[in-house]
């Protein structure tokens, strides 16, 4: 009844517009509307190509809860030691085209998942701007990644990434012998007194010119179990002659 209704109204109103189209005399389809939202049973449904927001997740470091000071809410950052190797993916609803990191020490990326070095101790600010057929967005963590100086025995590329005023054996451009993938932070020692239960090991034998030569703080081990990731459980020459065994790159 409300269809005939209708194509009488039509039918009556001036320029006598048509109605029906098919057998059943039921209106043409609407167009539907162009807001971003389409009707499915009487009901709003949001259209799956709206890009309406943008987040991302990290891995290769460690989730910080930082406690709520002077009426602020508790943030989360993420951890680790310098350099920090930090892999990214965006979390989206919707088809992306495009993608720009920027990772708070002037380095940025344009792939999807990055993976980026944090070099040098500090806090970095992480960004991730997506464009796509649903429109653009933007996400955006200040002081998200934060990098702490690497501790006695890590291994490092610069004195820069070492703390507790350790310098980088065979970073800065010294290459070391033994087979190390990479350099060590240490402090000098003359003997295992100064090393806090660590080896004293003696780098670079007799008359060795070689900027890492001489004795260098070291951690103690008794096997791998005992050294951080990337590092091994070596035999090095000790302070007294004889052998011990310390984590080394």
């Amino acid at each position: 009844m409300r269809n005939l209704c209708l194509c009488l109204a039509l039918a009556a109103a001036p320029g006598g517009a048509a109605c029906g189209g098919d057998d059943d005399g039921a209106p043409p389809d609407a167009a539907p509307p162009s807001d971003g939202y389409v009707v499915v049973d009487g009901a709003p449904r949001v259209d799956a190509d709206v890009l309406a927001w943008v987040d991302f997740a990290t891995d290769g470091c460690t989730l910080v809860t930082i406690p709520a000071g002077d009426g602020g809410a508790p943030r989360t950052e993420c951890h680790g030691a310098a350099p920090l190797t930090v892999r990214f993916a965006p979390v989206v609803p919707s088809t992306v085209d495009a993608y720009l990191w920027t990772f708070g020490d002037g380095g940025s990326s344009g792939e999807p998942t990055p993976t980026h070095v944090f070099a040098l101790p500090g806090a970095y600010d992480v960004g991730l701007s997506v464009a796509g057929p649903g429109g653009t967005a933007t996400a955006a963590r200040p002081g998200w990644i934060v990098v702490a100086p690497a501790p006695a025995g890590a291994a490092c590329t610069a004195s820069a990434q070492c703390g507790d005023g350790a310098s980088c054996l065979c970073g800065d451009g010294a290459t070391c012998d033994g087979g190390w993938t990479a350099g060590a932070c240490a402090t000098p020692c003359d003997d295992a007194s100064d090393c806090a239960g660590g080896v004293c090991a003696r780098l670079g034998g007799d008359g060795s010119t070689a900027p890492w030569a001489g004795g260098w703080c070291l951690p103690a081990c008794d096997d791998a179990t005992a050294c951080a990731d990337g590092r091994a459980c070596a035999v090095v020459r000790a302070d007294d002659g004889a052998w011990a065994r310390a984590c080394v790159p």
